[in-house]
């Protein structure tokens, strides 16, 4: 089943090995009767990767004898907040196997109850050789006449919501840019805090030196070209993979409290 920003990569590197042995893969909504239509046309599995399909489309597919993957990359006790929503995500689990990117999340669902045999943590992998083949993003922006070279560059990737911390990265930035001049910061991700970013920027005096770049499909293309990446969460994370890739690409990083949990 569908689903848009960061689970996509995550979800193609578990099926990898699955295309290399000539399986073939297709988004669809989750929704019973396509479900159906796909199983008499030889569909064996169902990868969920929102509520809404593991909710919706589990259970028919459980009965189709098809088999049943959720991946669970985000910490999940506010996603199963409230008391009706456990119950069936745990009914449902009994149907499914769980990918969980990180043993913090498995914890968490061992807490609400879901069967520990259920519960496979697979942590996102990091494809080293691909350091190689980066194009150079900054160099093709200096080229533009709209665009300029960037000094000490500064990277952040992440969703821009409030447990993120770009609003505190802000304020770090700008005093730090009054020792060092030559910094300037791109912030790579969206999310709903993105315009009160942007005018926390401009109030702050330090837009011009901010860029905000949106989601992007291939973000380790933004963060070869990074001299320090920074990740200031307020919040514990359920993996942290843009910390890992940064190191993966040998960038230095600074990090507030544990963005990824011990021995991850």
């Amino acid at each position: 089943t569908p689903r848009a920003g960061a689970d996509a990569p995550y979800l193609a590197r578990l099926a990898e090995p699955l295309r290399e042995r000539g399986h073939v893969f297709s988004a669809i909504a989750p929704f019973p009767p396509l479900l159906f239509w796909r199983r008499i046309r030889g569909a064996r599995v169902l990868f969920a990767t929102t509520l809404a399909a593991k909710f919706l489309a589990t259970l028919p597919a459980a009965l189709l004898r098809m088999r049943v993957f959720w991946i669970e990359t985000r910490l999940v006790d506010r996603l199963l907040a409230g008391r009706v929503v456990r119950w069936c995500y745990r009914a449902l689990a009994r149907f499914a196997t769980i990918v969980a990117a990180s043993r913090v999340i498995r914890e968490q669902l061992l807490a609400i109850g879901v069967a520990q045999e259920r519960i496979h943590v697979v942590s996102p992998g990091i494809a080293l050789d691909a350091r190689g083949v980066q194009s150079s993003l900054f160099m093709s922006m200096a080229e533009a006449k709209t665009k300029r070279r960037m000094g000490f560059a500064i990277g952040a990737i992440a969703s821009l919501e409030k447990e993120k911390g770009i609003e505190h990265l802000l304020n770090g930035f700008k005093m730090a840019r009054e020792s060092i001049p030559d910094l300037h910061l791109t912030i790579v991700g969206h999310g709903s805090e993105k315009t009160a970013l942007q005018w926390l920027a401009k109030k702050l005096g330090i837009a011009e030196y901010v860029l905000f770049v949106g989601w992007q499909d291939k973000s380790e293309r933004w963060l070869a070209n990074f001299d320090l990446v920074v990740a200031p969460q307020i919040r514990k994370e359920g993996f942290g993979e843009s910390l890992v890739m940064a190191m993966a690409y040998g960038k230095p990083v600074i990090a507030t409290g544990k963005p990824v949990a011990d021995g991850e």
